[in-house]
């Protein structure tokens, strides 16, 4: 019995520290050149190298100038970035990103700064990889064109979890506060607080496949949707579903308080003038009237025939998702 417990004594530690140094071979060895040959859509994935450490509890593995360019030229690069496990559960996977990135599109360069900007993603390993949770955490996120305009949140979270056994229903919440935005004709620059409860549709599960390109979306059931910006606040529900060209359709319920001042905004911005803003602004007294509350309508905006509608005043086209 002694020499069976000295022997396990032995043994166990020998085949973790096989069991570790062997995965971190493996991913040094194959996960960079797998990741740079397989392309995500249309976008391909490059790096500087690769370095694993960690030992014996986590894999922690460093990629040194990670760029991510799709052929037109749309990007993103940053110094380095870390994806973390524990070695003993290595389906949770964690991505830390550095302080500094870069955003490059068409014609400027973006530069993203932050106190923290990471995420997270749970997989399902016996599942084909498939996706059971998701999170994004970013504190003092603020964005910066080489062209002048700035942007940024002070906090800001994002999280998805499965809702059904296949894989093509998720739970998605996101919520963000002190959202400032690049300075626009009678805007508002400040957003004090923005959420959204929801349930997403994928025509596919979220799994192995999806590294090709995200499945496209085909419904979305809004639980609640909240907007805090300025005077105004809308709350929002109802649901939507998404044809084949990914325009949704169906009807959402705005509940607006203060909605002169939300038509003084999209008259602002240009969104609203004319014949459209007057029918608009009759159609939300009416609705006023009919409430008796001062100040709050609820109205019915309707997605169909390529057009959002509030009530039965066209606004703009639906953009594609």
């Amino acid at each position: 019995m002694r020499r069976m417990k000295i022997a396990l004594l032995l043994v166990v530690p020998l085949c973790w520290i096989a069991y570790w140094v062997g995965t971190a071979q493996l991913a040094e060895r194959y996960v960079g050149p797998w990741l740079e040959a397989r392309p995500i859509g249309d976008a391909q994935l490059a790096h500087g190298g690769l370095s694993m450490a960690g030992f014996p509890h986590r894999f922690d593995v460093s990629v040194t100038r990670p760029q991510f360019f799709d052929i037109s030229g749309y990007g993103w690069s940053a110094p380095s970035m870390r994806l973390e496990a524990a070695s003993y559960w290595p389906q949770d996977i964690t991505l830390r990103l550095p302080g500094t990135q870069r955003l490059h599109l068409a014609e400027e360069t973006v530069t993203v700064t932050s106190a923290r900007l990471d995420g997270g993603a749970r997989l399902r390993p016996l599942r084909r990889l498939g996706l059971d949770a998701l999170r994004i955490d970013a504190e003092q996120l603020h964005l910066e064109s080489q062209h002048g305009w700035t942007a940024g949140i002070s906090t800001g979270e994002l999280r998805m979890r499965r809702a059904d056994g296949a894989g093509r229903l998720h739970d998605l919440t996101t919520q963000a506060s002190d959202i400032v935005l690049p300075a626009g004709r009678g805007v508002p620059a400040r957003i004090d607080h923005a959420a959204l409860d929801a349930q997403l549709a994928f025509a596919q599960p979220l799994d192995m496949d999806a590294a090709d390109g995200l499945p496209p979306v085909v419904g979305l059931e809004l639980h609640e949707g909240q907007l805090a910006w300025g005077q105004i606040e809308l709350r929002a529900a109802g649901t939507l579903d998404v044809d084949a060209e990914g325009r949704p359709e169906g009807q959402i319920t705005l509940r607006i308080t203060h909605w002169r001042d939300l038509l003084d905004m999209a008259e602002a911005a240009e969104l609203l003038s004319g014949n459209q803003l007057a029918l608009a602004e009759r159609a939300l007294q009416s609705l006023e009237d009919r409430s008796g509350s001062e100040n709050t309508v609820e109205a019915p905006l309707t997605l169909s025939d390529g057009m959002i509608r509030l009530g039965p005043v066209p606004l703009v086209p639906i953009p594609r998702l």
